[in-house]
């Protein structure tokens, strides 16, 4: 501009910002109200949802802790020489999402050292447990690991197909 006071630029904060745009009553003032007001919406559904992942993944504790006693109880870890808590997961996950806990891994760069679950979305989890419910009951009915593991590979591929 010509004539006048010379402008001079100020650095303020993000939260006055905020204010001075909410309080605004111009289109632009509008609109970072409604972007504000979007982000805080999206804010309560991911903290909505991180909550109800978290109460699915402490229920699942509960279901993984009765799938190793079964397992325990049957002595199918010893006939599998140790191996049979990892074999009953990889079957669950392949029939469920068509891979293992190694192809997840790979897939998405999770080391042995974390926990795969913490990966999964809620639904998944809610999956994960069910199919261990069903494997639970399995082994404490007295199936073995090629019963099962065909009777939930061919369930999923008719679910799948369905």
């Amino acid at each position: 501009k010509e004539g006048g006071r010379p402008s001079q630029d100020y650095k303020i904060h993000v939260k006055l910002a905020k204010k001075i745009a909410m309080a605004s009553h111009c289109e632009k003032g509008n609109a970072a109200r409604d972007y504000f007001i979007g982000c805080e919406q999206a804010l309560v559904m991911l903290t909505e949802q991180k909550r109800r992942t978290e109460l699915e993944r402490a229920k699942g504790i509960a279901v993984r802790q009765a799938l190793t006693k079964a397992i325990q109880q049957s002595n199918e870890n010893d006939r599998m020489h140790g191996h049979a808590y990892s074999t009953y997961t990889d079957v669950i996950y392949k029939s469920l999402f068509g891979k293992t806990a190694k192809q997840f891994r790979d897939e998405f760069g999770i080391s042995k050292k974390d926990n795969l679950r913490d990966y999964f979305a809620e639904e998944d989890l809610s999956k994960i447990q069910n199919a261990e419910m069903l494997v639970s009951s399995l082994i404490g009915y007295g199936w073995g690991y090629n019963d099962i593991k065909e009777f939930i590979m061919n369930k999923a591929v008719n679910k799948i197909a369905a």
